[in-house]
């Protein structure tokens, strides 16, 4: 999973853990209700990155379907990098 990192020199950091996109093609998707990504937090999170000199984790690629990286415990099972 790739993530997005943005270099600021203020003390602020920004995440954006749900920015991915679901492969519409990608199917089954499962026996459970699928979670909603949050449509453009990616491309809000830079603008807000660049206006305030922060730094930000960008989510871009992964599905929160596939690993939530607002949760810790799902992130430290499927993306153990997003918490280094």
């Amino acid at each position: 999973m790739p993530l997005a990192i943005v270099a600021g020199r203020s003390p602020i950091v920004l995440v954006a853990p749900h920015a991915g996109r679901r492969d519409p093609a990608r199917r089954p998707w499962g026996r459970h209700p699928l979670k909603m990504n949050d449509l453009h937090t990616g491309e809000l999170t830079r603008e807000l990155a660049r206006r305030l000199d922060a730094g930000a984790v960008i989510n871009d690629d992964t599905d929160r379907n596939d690993v939530d990286l607002n949760r810790v415990t799902a992130a430290a099972d499927g993306a153990p990098h997003f918490l280094d």
